[in-house]
């Protein structure tokens, strides 16, 4: 079951939900018996919904941040196996095409559903996607790089060079990987309320590929 790890966090709010609704109960009931029966159930419902509201928020904003860190975490695997086949183009090496085939689609796969599941998710934290505007969706661009590189490859099978430099393609597949971790960093920022550590973002903001 996904998130099965936000079960213990789920139970223990569950209890501090409880201890406070018997704090609330206890307070109500010094009022009298005559004022439970109207003022003390419209306060118990109040806190109740008080208290499920800042339940719903923590974990929207739980699981907000978990899809922005394995989209990170994705986006970073996706463009690590660019830069590997680049590698083996730029000196010689072979670059099986079914080994290709067997590896992108998967972690194609895997950062597409994390970008799209995190709309959602982020809506209900409060957090837009994106952050800022993008001229293109990020999930087409990973598409594209990944079907022009593949193109290459098996145009390379046949003996005939690449449409461009594979530097190129490395260079094209940097790009989106910063446009997509920018975003990421953003949010992560706004669910966290803490800056991240620039030794943990992809690159500087002077560093970024431009093509």
């Amino acid at each position: 079951m996904p998130y099965e790890h936000l079960a213990p966090l789920r139970k223990g709010h569950d209890t501090l939900v409880m201890a406070d609704m018997s704090g609330v109960y206890a307070l109500i009931s010094g009022l009298g018996g005559a004022g439970i029966g109207v003022l003390g159930g419209g306060l118990l419902q109040r806190a109740k919904r008080q208290q499920d509201a800042v339940e719903m928020e923590a974990l929207a904003k739980r699981l907000a941040l978990e899809i922005a860190t394995t989209a990170r975490i994705c986006v970073q695997a996706w463009g690590s196996a660019v830069e590997r086949v680049v590698q083996d183009l730029e000196t010689g090496r072979p670059v099986d095409v079914d080994r290709f085939d067997d590896e992108f689609p998967s972690l194609q796969r895997e950062l597409t559903e994390a970008i799209y599941r995190f709309p959602a998710a982020g809506a209900a934290a409060h957090v837009p996607w994106p952050v800022v505007p993008a001229e293109r969706p990020f999930v087409d661009r990973v598409a594209e790089a990944t079907g022009l590189l593949r193109s290459d490859l098996l145009s390379m099978s046949e003996g005939i060079p690449g449409s461009c430099p594979p530097r190129d393609r490395l260079l094209m597949a940097e790009q989106i990987r910063w446009d997509i971790d920018f975003q990421l960093i953003l949010v992560t920022e706004q669910i966290t309320g803490r800056e991240i550590p620039p030794a943990t973002q992809l690159f500087s903001a002077e560093d970024r590929p431009q093509i």
